[in-house]
Order: C-alpha cells, then sequence, then structure tokens
C-alpha cells in the first residue's frame, strides 16, 4: 500500500538520449528538443499545488558524454551517478519521469530503481507514450503511478491526492497497486479547452540550455529559439500510432 505524504518538492525528469550508429558507421542525429511536456506539466503544478518543481534533462545537461552501450547503440547525456547526485542535493518528495518513447523504458525504470534505493519514501512516477501503453511494465519496476494520457490535469490531483486533499480514485488514468492489484482509474481529465493551460515553464526548464544545440538534426537559422503546440490530438485513429490512446481518440484541439 502507498504511503501517503506531504509534497513539498518534485523532481520532474527526462532521462538521457539514445542515438543509433548506422551501417555505414555515421551516427543518427541527437534527438534532443526542449522539454515541452515536463514544461505544461511544470507550469500545471506550480498553478495548482504549492510545492516546488526541478526539471532535469539528463540528455542535454550531458548532451556531449557519449557512451557507447552495444554496437550500434549510443546514450548521450548525464549518467547515473550525477541523477543520484541530484537526488541527494535537491532532495525530492516526488520523482516523475518522461518515457516517450519505447527505447527509453529501461532508461525510466533505471531512474525508478535509483530513486528507490535512496528512498523507499520518495514517491516515483512515470508517464509518456510508451508508458500509456505499457504501464503495468513500470508498475513491475519500481514505479508507485503511471499517469496514462496527458497530465496536465491529472497530475495536479495525484498531488493533492497524496497531500490528503482529494481521493485517488479522482485522479484520471492513474494507474498503481492496492493490496497487490492493479487499480486502473479511467481517463476522464483530457484538456478541453487549450487556451487555459498556463504557458510552459520555460524559466523551469532553462531554455537557454538548448541554445545552439540543434534539435533532431533540423538545422537553426537562430542559435535562440524556442518551440510551441499549435495543437493537440488527432481526429485520426492509425491503428501503428500511439496519439489517440495518448490524447484521445478523435480528440483534436
Amino acid at each position: 500500500m502507498i504511503k501517503m505524504k506531504r509534497i513539498n518538492k518534485i523532481l520532474l525528469v527526462n532521462p538521457p538520449g539514445i542515438s543509433f550508429i548506422q551501417p555505414d558507421g555515421s551516427k543518427q542525429a541527437k534527438d534532443c528538443p526542449p522539454v515541452m511536456g515536463l514544461a505544461y506539466l511544470a507550469s500545471s503544478i506550480i498553478k495548482k499545488n504549492d510545492c516546488d518543481v526541478k526539471i532535469y534533462d539528463m540528455a542535454i545537461n550531458g548532451y556531449y558524454q557519449e557512451r557507447k552501450i552495444s554496437k550500434n547503440k549510443i546514450i548521450f547525456g548525464e549518467d547515473f551517478n550525477q541523477y543520484k547526485q541530484v537526488l541527494e542535493d535537491y532532495a525530492p518528495d516526488l520523482v516523475g519521469v518522461s518515457c516517450l518513447l519505447s527505447n527509453k523504458a529501461n532508461l525510466a525504470t533505471k531512474i525508478c530503481d535509483l530513486t528507490k534505493e535512496k528512498s523507499q519514501e520518495i514517491i516515483t512516477t512515470v508517464g509518456g507514450y510508451h508508458a500509456t501503453a505499457f504501464p503495468n511494465f513500470f508498475l513491475e519496476n519500481n514505479a508507485d503511478f503511471v499517469m496514462v494520457g496527458e497530465s496536465d490535469n491529472s497530475f495536479p490531483r495525484l498531488v493533492d491526492a497524496l497531500n490528503g486533499k482529494k481521493d485517488l480514485s479522482l485522479v484520471g488514468g492513474l494507474f498503481y497497486k492496492k493490496n497487490g492489484i492493479t487499480v486502473s482509474n479511467p481517463k476522464i481529465d483530457f484538456v478541453k479547452n487549450l487556451d487555459e493551460l498556463p504557458f510552459p515553464a520555460w524559466d523551469v526548464v532553462g531554455l537557454e540550455k538548448y541554445w545552439g544545440i540543434v534539435p533532431m538534426g533540423i538545422p537553426l537559422k537562430n542559435p535562440i529559439y524556442s518551440i510551441m503546440n499549435t495543437s493537440r490530438g488527432c481526429p485520426h485513429t492509425c491503428f501503428y500510432c500511439a496519439v489517440p490512446k495518448h490524447t484521445g481518440k478523435r480528440n483534436f484541439r
């Protein structure tokens, strides 16, 4: 059973990046855009909860640190010893890990493992496209909660629940274990009006860390840049696509 506790400090983590070596020996371009999802999440938490939020993007913080882990795969970004130091210095009550892509799943679980090694009292959560598709994978690997789909509304509600202000059953799209049984709350709290969202918390992200670094191999006209979304979701339901499950079927806004 998950022990409720006062949440004062939240650490949102983007795992290290992965780049592949092509058959001709060339490296795939590093995928390292500013973490817009975490920026939106941080702004919603700050608006609705009385707590401090820190965003730790391991990929950009150690962008030039590379470690070859197989014949054709490179991990770039700060290593897990550096993550442990961030845990030590910041001492969060809750760690939220982003897992957008399947190739990051083992890195996300490593972050959960190290967090629990530091303290079983630290609450661990995982979200993102891969987490939405395979929530039970993370629940079996040291995640206390998995946030399915958009979390702008559900994450602040989870914080309220942990602080005793709400019941966990009211947190939409929440997966967790209760007495060894997986509980899955229906996803009922998609954002209806995007204009009601606060602006992404770029001040928490530290946007300047990304300036001059080419995201996804796309040339920059100006080294100082940001990114933006003009819509969410999709009017279609392609069977191979993760978007309908994450943002709701035909839930284009």
